[in-house]
């Protein structure tokens, strides 16, 4: 059961049926402020508006804010450019969050022992300025991982297919070429399977593995190689649950002293996904004072500005 192309956009009003209105800020007494803030607008049955919190301050008096309308627009083009029935989810957090999958299970992998992956089309829009953005790749559904990066790497750095796409409120202007743009990355979604698989079947060692991509820097003080090794711990534990998880084995080995043992080996998949995993979810819950969102945190994968993430993958591949 899922929705199809033409019934996608109805869903998502249904899911976000609040509108959002600029207004400008007052001072002390009604004094008149140059400040803007974006508020939300519910209308009842009767046509009567009534408003709601402010979700975003200090915007110009030409900022626009974006509406159902666009969000819409992104449904419908990701359920054309799958050419069948898809899942709809979304949450109203300051702004717009929607997920959409196919239900087609095909779209559904096993990588193996039941680490299953999903195709997932991801969208934030907040209202902070910021442009509205999507991911476009596959969700590891045991580590609740988005891993934009898993197709980035190859002679070239070329993104096969997952990706960051950022639209404007122009969003309607441009349906058909958002269309093309999904339906390019959906056409490699058996590539990405493969490419999962062959890691999979890689066996390494952890503790080399995280020295190339946490490599110690003997001119480093105590203080930085002990957050490093601390960092890596966290990594392995996390690896260690999601091996006990899967059937996997967990056999431990010595680390460096001062920290609890490390999981000996573990395949190229799990020790990518262990860096990722920790990057995406064991790091930071604000950003900039304000709480991470569920799927703020999938963001996360494709906005690790330290390149971590391209990093753990390129040395996966290249095992």
């Amino acid at each position: 059961m899922g929705f199809t192309a033409t019934e996608v956009s109805q869903k998502i009003f249904d899911l976000f049926p609040k509108r959002a209105a600029l207004l400008r800020m007052s001072g002390p007494d009604g004094m008149v402020s140059p400040h803007y803030g974006v508020w939300e607008i519910d209308t009842d049955n009767q046509g009567e508006k009534s408003y709601g919190d402010c979700i975003g301050s200090s915007f110009k008096s030409n900022y626009v804010p974006h509406q159902t309308e666009q969000i819409a627009v992104y449904g419908e083009a990701c359920a054309t450019a799958i050419g069948g029935p898809v899942e709809v989810k979304g949450y109203w957090s300051n702004g717009h969050n929607l997920i959409i999958r196919p239900t087609d299970p095909s779209f559904s992998r096993d990588i193996g022992n039941g680490d299953k992956v999903s195709l997932s089309m991801m969208l934030q829009a907040r209202y902070d300025g910021t442009a509205v953005r999507s991911i476009l790749g596959p969700f590891r559904g045991i580590c609740w991982n988005q891993l934009p990066a898993l197709m980035q790497s190859d002679k070239q750095g070329a993104n096969h297919f997952a990706s960051r796409i950022v639209h404007s409120r122009l969003m309607v202007e441009k349906f058909d070429s958002l269309v093309n743009s999904i339906s390019a990355k959906v056409a490699l979604w058996d590539d990405m399977i493969k490419v999962a698989r062959e890691l999979s079947q890689k066996n390494l060692s952890f503790k080399d593995f995280m020295d190339k991509v946490y490599p110690i820097i003997t001119e480093d003080s105590d203080r930085k190689k002990t957050t490093r090794n601390n960092r890596v711990t966290k990594i392995s534990d996390r690896i260690v649950a999601e091996c006990k998880t899967l059937g996997l084995p967990t056999e431990l080995a010595p680390s460096v002293e001062g920290q609890k043992p490390w999981i000996k080996n573990a395949s190229a998949w799990i020790l990518f996904n262990g860096v990722q995993g920790h990057i995406q979810h064991s790091t930071g819950k604000k950003v900039n004072g304000q709480v991470v969102t569920p799927l703020g945190r999938e963001f996360r994968s494709i906005d690790d500005t330290s390149g971590v993430i391209s990093k753990a993958l390129n040395i996966a591949i290249a095992a």
